[in-house]
Order: structure tokens, then sequence, then C-alpha cells
């Protein structure tokens, strides 16, 4: 009995472990990553620049979009960061994305898809329409890819014209995963618990 509540106080101090590897929840999305979108609009010259959408969920910890630099092999790559804004794409800013660098050359049709990730899940309303806009903060001309996604809970917006098409875009929020080595932890915890039943019993 005595080995018994040992391994359980020893499993309630290793269960803060769990959850410090994170997972991510999809919530609204133009397209898969097999169709990354053809078009391109150069971030700089469209400003405000970006992509509205309507959640399902009550929040949202990341936002991944499509990037392609314009002016390659001149040694300069981009940084840029996402606002989450509502009402407009000109609407209050409800929060940022911590910044992303990326480098010279950076993108292609089948590649530069990029995550965004805010200090935390924002809280938003589901069902309501919210604005993502793509900031350069410093850097080369940067594309953001776009088509004709049929997304239906929003539109591509470009120097604040809203158009049918939609940028590339994923939003979601964050979610805990059980990291390997609690699991780990707690599956030979668990294993020595019932060890100890067993020799006991016998």
């Amino acid at each position: 009995m005595k080995s018994t509540f040992q391994t359980l106080i020893l499993l309630s101090a290793l269960m803060p472990l769990v959850g410090q590897a994170q997972g991510f929840m999809y919530d609204q999305q133009s397209s898969d990553e097999s169709n990354g979108g053809t078009g391109l609009s150069v971030i700089q010259d469209s400003q405000p620049i970006g992509q509205s959408f309507t959640p399902s969920l009550n929040g949202i910890g990341f936002a991944r979009f499509h990037f392609f630099d314009m002016v390659r092999n001149n040694g300069s790559g981009a940084v840029v960061y996402v606002n989450l804004r509502s009402d407009s794409i000109n609407g209050p800013i409800i929060d940022s994305t911590a910044a992303v660098a990326m480098p010279d050359n950076f993108g292609s049709v089948n590649t530069g898809f990029v995550d965004f990730f805010f200090s935390g899940n924002v809280p938003l309303q589901a069902g309501v329409k919210y604005y993502l806009q793509p900031v350069v903060q410093s850097g080369d001309r940067w594309g953001l890819f776009g088509d004709s996604f049929g997304y239906p809970g929003g539109d591509l917006y470009s120097s604040g014209v809203a158009f049918s098409s939609d940028f590339w875009f994923r939003e979601g929020t964050i979610v805990p995963e059980p990291s390997v080595t609690a699991l780990l932890f707690i599956g030979t915890g668990m294993f020595c618990c019932l060890k100890g039943r067993k020799t006991r019993a016998s």
C-alpha cells in the first residue's frame, strides 16, 4: 500500500511535464499545402493587405501564410509579423505575432509556408469576422501567394479593397501535447505500480 501511494505521489509530481510540447488545432484555411497559390502580391506595395476569416473556435494562437522573396540573389531577406485586426483590415489591432526572419531567395510554389505565433491563444468570438495583416518589418520586397480557393468565410484584401479570391492561409489554436519524456516517466511509474501489486499478491 505504501509503495502504491509513493508511486502516485511520483506520478503527480511528473504531471506538470505533460503539456510542455505544443500542437496545432487547425480552424480556418483557404487551402491545404498541395495548392499554395499562383498569384503574388507585394506586401509593401499593397498595404493594407491581408486575409479576413471567420473562426469557429473561440481563440487564435497562430497564423500561417505562403511567402516569396520578390528580389532574388541580393543577399537580403525580410522580417515579417502578422497583425490580428477586428472590424476591418484597417480596424483596431487586437494582437500581433512575433516577427519571423526569412532569408534571401525564400519561397517557391511548393515551399515558403511560415507559421506566426501569438504570445498565447488570443480570445476571439466564434462566427465573427477578423482580419490577418502581414507586415514587412524590414528587408526586401516580399510576396504573398493567393488564388481562387473559394474560402467562404473571408476575402483577400489588397490596398484596403476586398477581392473574392484568398491569400493562402491557415489559422487555429495552440494545444498542449504530452511530451515524450513525460509519457515515458508516467508509463514507467504505472508499470512499477502494477508490478508491486502483483508481487504482493503472490
